[in-house]
Formats: C-alpha cells, structure tokens, sequence
C-alpha cells in the first residue's frame, strides 16, 4: 500500500488527497477481508512523521497529530479502528537540508502486518 501523494499541511489531510486515502482504505478492506477467511488479523501502524526544524515536542505532537488524522479518515471511510494504531515519531534529521528533502519527512507510513487469530 503506498501514497506518495498525500500531502499535509499542520496536521490536517488536504482535501484534494481524500482520493488516495479512499484506495487505500479499499485495499486495508479487501486485506482485511482475505485475512479473515484465513483465521488471521489485519494491524495497521501508522506513523506520523517531521522533519527536524523548530521545537521537538511541538514536531513530536505534530507528527502525532498527522497519523491521528489518516486513521479517523480511515475510519471514516469503513475501516475497523481496532486494526489501525497511530503513533508519531521523534522529528527526523533530513539528508541534506534542502526543502525537498525536509518535505520528503513530512509524512505518514502504514506498515501492514497479518496475525493469526487465536
């Protein structure tokens, strides 16, 4: 599951990017749904990210902000809020310090893990 494309402004999913966040729902569903049939669980982790400018703990909290945001519109969009977990990272120091690489760590990830039901 990837998405490049969504970009965020402080905290928020612009509105333009509900489309990618809509595929990727449909994917978690459809997942989550040939998982069931094989007695397994589907667990989203997603993490929110920054990159390292201004005050860590505001970063840290932003990054916390971004990842609770993609797992309510998730939700919204009928996706089991038992399979998501939202986190931020700690802020993140770019490769170099130019602008596309400090916008490169502005980001969520979604890792996907499958877990055999008890």
């Amino acid at each position: 599951i990837e998405a490049h494309a969504v970009q965020f402004g402080l905290g928020s999913v612009e509105p333009e990017d509900a489309a990618v966040l809509e595929a990727i729902a449909g994917q978690i569903r459809e997942l989550d749904s040939i998982a069931r049939a094989q007695e397994h669980a589907v667990l989203i982790d997603i993490v929110g990210s920054t990159d390292d400018r201004g005050n860590v703990a505001a970063n840290t909290r932003l990054a916390e902000l971004r990842a609770s945001r993609v797992v309510a519109m998730l939700t919204t969009l009928g996706v089991g809020q038992a399979t998501l977990e939202a986190r931020g990272s700690d802020p993140i120091a770019p490769r170099d310090t130019s602008e596309a690489s400090r916008a490169e760590l502005r980001r969520v990830a979604l890792s996907v893990e499958l877990v055999r039901r008890p």
